[in-house]
């Protein structure tokens, strides 16, 4: 594992990603005080950064309440509150920077720092920091991340990413610091975008499953009761950020429909097209286009993450086989009792039957789900007698592709499951089960972030592995040429710009000086 100076790779990394978030999303760096990227959604949340300025030193009791939709209450639960960003934009207006110049900043800030922390995630996997530059660009510059240019909050993942990334340094290590990092991230992530709030929950649980296996329980409890604090901590710090829109959902009656849901999930088509604005893909891949199915990943991250899944290597340390215990073995025997049972019930819901004795099947899929978690504990109790394994967490300990990527790739799956939404039995269950939570989510597509973290990790490991033990100047070589032809298949340059007046117009500043008692209609 190479180990360069920490401090001189942070800031050439830096450098780098400043740069690449200037050319991929050129000409905004030239416009940042007279244009905006889009004029609809952008002109919005530019609007939500600078009330939550106003608001946050003027009356913050009382965030929510607006000054729009006048007489509703708790106006701003009915879009993003974006407060985890706006705090970035404090300074710029303290310093009277104007609000379209102080958006497009917190615009552009939030991919860097999107592409830094992805980066900073794939050195910790890799040690390589040159491989690493990969990760940050797939994961701040992919097509979905272009596509995603109207809405700031989708640009602000850098904590989604470092959430995971302090996560995995406190559960190797043990470190308080660690501990109280992922707190601090877990909970700034889910004040960025309510969207990856949920999405945060999904990673930190497969992660804390995932290693609690795979180091086994007993000696992994001490790290998740830790763990389990930081979250428990961090979700009393945002719950108060988070309750109004509860209260707006039951005072208005607003959730999104069943259907709205399925509309934004994603289909398989997605997965194969890169958005209108993509230079290269974009012919090839328009008759698949729809919103928010901008799902293409690129060639070169594929078959760098490939790279990484093909390799075989062990862990160090890595223990011999051991056997399944006699209890497991029994219990095992119990759950395959229960696997063949829940199987012909599975069977004769997909036969059109709705009931099978007692039972109410409400549909297939839910069938499917609760067959799925018995069958994962099944194998984390014990493997048939006759596998190379004793269980689930044996497996992760000694597989092949070592476990730190076989956690990822459990993740780019997670990323893959949450996006297709509606479209699989697991998500539809979610939200059947958990309406209140999962009718917050308009588009379960965007879970698609997940995916793009994971590959951008694992394409860094590709690269690390290609490059190593090579000499110096084949590694900046293999680096270049992978930089290079991810740029040129995330190429969406120049981006259209729309021309904004710097200055409200007149009359605006003169409602703002007069008493209204009540609302103004315009």
């Amino acid at each position: 594992m190479r180990r360069g100076a920490p401090l001189r790779d942070t800031g050439l990394a830096a450098l780098f990603f400043l740069l690449a978030t200037v050319l991929f999303t050129w000409p905004i760096a030239a416009h940042v005080s007279d244009g905006l990227g889009d004029v609809w959604d952008a002109k919005l949340n530019a609007w939500i950064l600078h009330w939550d300025f106003h608001q946050a030193f003027r009356d913050p009791i009382h965030l929510y309440d607006a000054n729009i939709f006048y007489p509703a209450r708790y106006a701003l639960a009915f879009s993003e509150n974006l407060f985890g960003a706006s705090l970035f934009a404090f300074p710029l207006y303290a310093a009277g920077v104007s609000t379209l110049a102080a958006y497009n900043i917190v615009f552009l800030l939030g991919m860097f720092l999107s592409a830094m922390a992805a980066w900073a995630l794939a050195r910790e996997v890799t040690g390589d920091p040159v491989a690493s530059l990969v990760a940050g660009l797939v994961y701040a510059f992919c097509p979905w991340r272009i596509a995603q240019i109207p809405h700031i909050q989708f640009q602000w993942g850098a904590f989604l990413a470092l959430s995971i990334l302090f996560l995995l340094r406190y559960l190797d290590r043990g470190k308080r610091l660690d501990l109280a990092l992922f707190a601090v991230c877990f909970a700034w992530n889910a004040l960025c975008n309510v969207h990856y709030a949920l999405f945060s929950g999904f990673l930190v649980g497969l992660t804390l499953a995932y290693e609690g296996l795979a180091a086994g329980w007993r000696s992994f409890r001490p790290r998740l009761a830790g763990a389990l604090a930081a979250i428990a901590g961090a979700f009393l710090l945002v719950l108060p950020i988070l309750l109004p829109y509860a209260y707006a959902s039951k005072l208005y009656g607003m959730q999104r429909g069943d259907a709205e849901i399925a509309v934004f999930s994603g289909v398989w088509t997605d997965f194969l097209t890169a958005g209108g604005q993509n230079k290269l893909y974009a012919p090839l891949t328009e008759k698949w286009a729809k919103a928010e199915g901008e799902l293409f990943p690129g060639v070169t991250a594929l078959v760098l993450a490939a790279i990484a899944l093909s390799r075989r290597r062990r862990e160090e340390g890595a223990p011999a086989r051991r056997e399944a215990s006699p209890a497991r073995r029994r219990s095992a025997r119990v759950l395959d009792l229960l696997l063949l049972a829940g199987l012909g019930l599975w069977i004769a819901s997909l036969s059109g039957y709705t009931a099978v004795g007692p039972l109410k099947v409400r549909e297939p899929g839910r069938v499917a789900v609760f067959l799925s978690i018995l069958a994962a504990v099944r194998l984390a109790l014990a493997f048939p007698r006759r596998s190379r394994f004793a269980d689930l967490g044996d497996f992760l300990r000694r597989m092949r592709i070592g476990t730190r990527a076989g956690l990822f790739l459990a993740i780019a799956v997670l990323g893959v499951v949450v996006a297709l939404g509606m479209h699989t039995p697991y998500y539809r269950f979610l939200v059947q089960s958990f309406g209140p939570v999962f009718h917050v989510i308009r588009a379960p597509v965007r879970g698609i972030v997940l995916f793009d973290l994971a590959l951008g990790v694992l394409a860094a490991s590709g690269l690390a592995e290609v490059s190593q033990s090579r000499r110096p100047t084949a590694r900046s070589a293999a680096a270049f040429a992978a930089v290079l032809l991810i740029g040129l298949e995330y190429r969406a340059f120049p981006l259209g710009v729309d021309r904004v007046e710097q200055k409200p117009s007149a009359i605006y500043g003169w409602l703002a000086g007069i008493p209204v008692a009540g609302g103004v209609v315009e």
